[in-house]
């Protein structure tokens, strides 16, 4: 496994079981390889966990940069600096994806309420804002 992968899994793993959550990418693209992951301070991967609005915040960002500094298979500095490429470009993409999922879900909420059948759709048990607009929009 390459150095920047391990330290992906490692913060998949250990932060939110997912590559894509909030949390993970902004750690990722904060520390996309090894030693810069284990340099990430507890401060710093409590304060992404909050924003991402987790819970056990403490026990998590310990054991997050414990799996970080943990011991890793190393690999020569042109390769690991690669891999650090190759982890932060996709970080970056899924986290403009978030900032643009947010936005939409923002206009949808903005707009749902002015459907004429919003209040019948929001009174089904499990349909939200979001979840009711697209049942709205898929059965008319």
């Amino acid at each position: 496994m390459s150095s920047g992968a391990a330290s992906a899994r490692g913060l998949a793993d250990s932060a939110a079981e997912d590559l894509d959550a909030a949390d993970t990418l902004e750690l990722l693209a904060k520390a996309p390889d090894p030693a810069s992951a284990a340099r990430l301070s507890l401060a710093q991967i409590s304060a992404a966990l909050k924003r991402a609005r987790r819970r056990d915040i403490p026990a998590k960002a310990a054991a997050i940069q414990a799996a970080l500094c943990a011991e890793h298979l190393g690999q020569p500095a042109v390769v690991t600096a690669a891999c650090a490429a190759s982890v932060r470009a996709p970080a970056a993409l899924l986290m403009t994806l978030h900032d643009q999922v947010k936005a939409l879900q923002g206009q949808v909420e903005a707009h749902f309420g002015r459907h004429p059948d919003a209040e019948i759709i929001l009174s089904q048990p499990g349909l939200g804002v979001v979840l009711g607009a697209r049942v709205l929009a898929e059965f008319g």
